[in-house]
């Protein structure tokens, strides 16, 4: 008889590839509340350095269903034949890779030893970036989120050409929900923290409301040691294929310099104050009628209707910031990505989905924000609107 053969992890990581996207959650959410957690990376193990597509410019014009079968670089690739302009890593010379690769190592460690070395005292604490979170980090982030995610966080893990919409590629700095004030694009750490515990209701990302606070806390400073080691690398790569010659020469320099930089674009999103949102939302007929004026901007409101067309019935694909053909939301469905609370949606309202061209409206008072996520709660359900709503509606 043959001796039983204990899978290892990257007989297991090709298993799940095979699995579509709805058992592979199901598999995910089983051991979501599960304690035994690997000891991480091998010490040998680097981060690689970026070869896929950077965007540069998305196309200006609709964007098209997207294919399931694409693979993530497959789609950016395609951008330039569409109106949009793409570099690709690749070209640069052997030397430049060489230097970029060893100046990341030193700057953020390896996968085994993450570490930020240019981020001060304060930042380190107000981010978990010590070396004890960011290694605690890095154990769950391997066991829970790199099937998915990836290794350097490239959203394009051994099960993410099954799963739709693709993970969140972490390396642009850019994150769809954010509450922040600061307008750096930067999540606040209780923004990464609800979407641990939430989950994104219609995607495959799970919930992990099992998980210990000091393991949510140990995820999302490693999600942010990613992301800035990403997004570091993003604009030098950039840099020393479009403009900067000089760099060449100081690039161990350049890796610093633009690390601080990040780091303060992180820093200003968890200390400029964040505005509170209404707690609670009327749902009288008065707020449905004021909240679908401005809706469709019928009273000089957020003109929602631009891209929402049909109310989001109509289905329309645009261009995300990661060059991604994304669905404008259909909200005569009640499913949110970001949550279906009243302060939820008026956080989406107030600071909008950035990568996903949904502005932000600032300027709105109070009780407009209220009145527009009235009218949004009421949508889905015909018998909660005025009839001359949902008349307009209708047509």
């Amino acid at each position: 008889m043959r001796p039983l053969r204990v899978p290892t992890r990257s007989r297991i990581a090709m298993l799940a590839a095979t699995l579509t996207s709805a058992t592979f959650v199901c598999v995910m959410l089983s051991g979501c509340d599960s304690t035994q957690i690997a000891d991480g990376y091998e010490a040998e193990l680097r981060y690689p350095l970026r070869t896929d597509p950077i965007v540069l410019e998305l196309p200006t014009t609709v964007a098209e269903r997207p294919r399931d079968a694409m693979t993530i670089d497959e789609l950016v690739k395609r951008l330039p034949s569409l109106g949009g302009k793409i570099i690709e890593p690749a070209t640069i010379s052997d030397d430049q890779q060489r230097q970029l690769t060893a100046a990341l190592d030193h700057e953020f460690g390896t996968p085994a030893v993450p570490l930020v070395q240019s981020a001060s005292q304060e930042t380190v604490a107000a981010l978990g970036l010590d070396p004890p979170t960011l290694h605690r980090g890095s154990v769950l982030y391997r066991v829970r989120c790199a099937d998915c995610h990836g290794l350097p966080g490239h959203g394009r893990g051994p099960t993410a050409a099954n799963i739709q919409p693709r993970p969140r590629d972490f390396r642009s700095g850019l994150f769809k929900f954010s509450s922040s004030e600061a307008n750096t694009g930067k999540p606040r750490f209780d923004d990464l923290r609800r979407v641990l515990r939430r989950g994104v209701p219609g995607t495959p990302m799970p919930i992990f409301d099992l998980l210990p606070d000091a393991d949510v806390r140990a995820l999302n400073a490693y999600t942010v040691h990613l992301s800035v080691r990403g997004e570091v690398e993003l604009r030098l790569l950039r840099r020393m294929l479009i403009d900067d010659e000089e760099l060449i020469a100081n690039i161990a320099q350049a890796v610093q310099a633009t690390t601080q930089t990040v780091l303060a674009s992180w820093m200003a999103s968890q200390t400029v104050p964040t505005k509170a949102e209404p707690p609670t939302v009327p749902d009288d007929s008065a707020s449905i009628r004021r909240g679908h004026a401005l809706f469709t901007n019928a009273a000089g409101g957020a003109s929602c209707l631009s891209c929402h067309e049909s109310y989001g019935k109509k289905e329309v694909f645009r261009f995300d910031a990661w060059g991604q053909p994304a669905r404008v939301a259909n909200l005569t469905e009640p499913q949110y990505r970001w949550g279906g609370e009243p302060t939820d949606l008026a956080r989406r309202v107030r600071h909008g989905i950035r990568p996903a061209n949904m502005p932000a409206n600032p300027t709105l008072t109070d009780q407009q924000v209220q009145d527009l996520v009235a009218f949004i709660l009421a949508l889905p359900y015909a018998e909660q609107l005025p009839a001359d709503v949902r008349q307009a509606i209708d047509k």
